[in-house]
């Protein structure tokens, strides 16, 4: 089951990857202006900043569109790109790339992901063609010594491209370089300009990042594998099928991708084994049970496939538990110390109160948009157990089967 699981996290994953489309509505704008509307392939920012791949309707021929070929294509009341020649660090002369119009009018502003996945922005002003904004950090010499200094090169490119409307120059002085703040200065510069209407007002914001708190409940069953005990106890021990219970916090990370968030949870879930032991006093090995109670918190990090009622993620992640009891009954760890009548056998029943963990799964999202949603996940974890003794392990291999309700949405 465990070896199972992890075959298909890894398959969804290079499937997923690589192979997956996401047709909406959308539209692409030829050469000639005219506007095809239909479904465009909604991918991430760098393969769209690529191509637009487009079809007339669910199952018809897919048309791939480099931006040489059109001049721009878009999601109604999500995402516009328009076809522009730029220069990036990697060429001198300038390539064609879809940008993604964040504003736009008499004056318009862009952004670009570039192929080391940072955003860039670009102005373009009526006719003339697009300039990158610029913010550089540069080492200056002061007091003898080398310090980094932050140079605003795009507050003095947005003061001359917007020098005939004095009201917005004191929105430039302490203007940030992010795209939000951006878009707002352009459409106080093109209503400014009474003459100008600004165009595709149909344009949505872009996604912000989105935090939900949410519930989970389940239950799982474990294997402990000990390793290098000297009372008999080496073997791996079926544990009993408990349940879990706890809270947890999502974050959409829209700027880095809008299919990728991080998880934060925090859950209780007990364990117990029936292990092998001996008390060193020779009388044997004998059975016994053996209960842990941890709170667990793993960080994850989630890739949600396409958008719809059902969503399928996969995720991976590391964290912690913290054990709620400090000593075992078993007698599983000798140690030896010196006590007043010489060198003697001490029996360690100290139990590890911090154990680390790493964890995987796959599983559903099934709700609409901007409502509460349901999660039904199979979960992998793997910690390094109990033990504080030197040469001895105690690995757990953990299997969940677990529900997540959201309390905001």
């Amino acid at each position: 089951m465990k070896k199972l699981l992890l075959s298909i996290v890894f398959l969804l994953a290079a499937i997923d990857l690589s192979a997956q489309t996401n047709f909406v509505p959308g539209y692409v704008v030829t050469l000639s202006g005219d506007t095809l509307r239909g479904e465009v392939d909604y991918r991430g920012a760098q393969r769209s900043a690529r191509q637009a791949r487009f079809r007339t309707a669910a199952g018809a021929e897919v048309t791939e569109y480099t931006p040489a070929q059109i001049r721009g294509y878009g999601f109604p009341r999500v995402r516009l790109y328009e076809s522009h020649k730029i220069i990036t660090d990697t060429a001198s002369q300038r390539q064609q790339y879809f940008l993604e119009i964040l504003a736009a009018g008499k004056a318009s502003v862009y952004s670009f992901r570039d192929g080391a996945d940072k955003e860039r922005y670009y102005l373009g002003v009526a006719a003339e063609p697009v300039v990158e904004l610029v913010q550089r950090t540069v080492r200056v010499q002061q007091d003898n010594q080398f310090v980094s200094e932050e140079q605003f090169i795009y507050r003095n490119t947005l003061a001359t491209a917007f020098q005939d409307c004095p009201a917005v120059q004191r929105y430039i002085l302490r203007l940030p370089l992010r795209a939000q703040a951006l878009a707002d200065l352009v459409t106080r510069y093109n209503n400014c300009s009474a003459s100008e209407v600004p165009r595709n007002t149909n344009m949505g914001q872009r996604p912000k990042d989105h935090l939900t708190l949410l519930v989970l409940a389940g239950a799982g069953t474990s294997t402990l594998s000990i390793t290098g005990s000297s009372f008999n106890s080496d073997g791996k021990y079926a544990g009993s099928v408990d349940p879990l219970v706890g809270l947890g916090v999502n974050l959409t990370i829209p700027a880095v991708s809008e299919k990728l968030s991080l998880q934060l949870e925090a859950y209780y879930h007990a364990q117990e084994y029936t292990v092998y032991s001996s008390s060193g006093t020779g009388n044997g090995a004998a059975s016994a049970p053996l209960t842990l109670s941890y709170i667990r918190m793993p960080l994850i990090l989630r890739y949600t496939a396409r958008k719809g009622k059902v969503r399928p993620y996969l995720q991976l992640g590391f964290g912690g538990g913290f054990a709620l009891e400090e000593k075992s009954h078993l007698y599983l760890f000798p140690t030896f110390t010196i006590n007043p009548t010489g060198v003697g056998l001490v029996v360690d029943r100290t139990i590890r109160r911090f154990e680390l963990l790493g964890t995987g799964g796959i599983g559903l999202r099934i709700g609409k948009e901007g409502q509460r949603k349901l999660g039904v996940e199979a979960r992998l974890e793997r910690g390094n157990g109990f033990s504080t003794v030197t040469g001895t392990t105690t690995a757990v291999t953990r299997i969940f089967g677990l529900l997540s309700y959201d309390l905001t949405k």
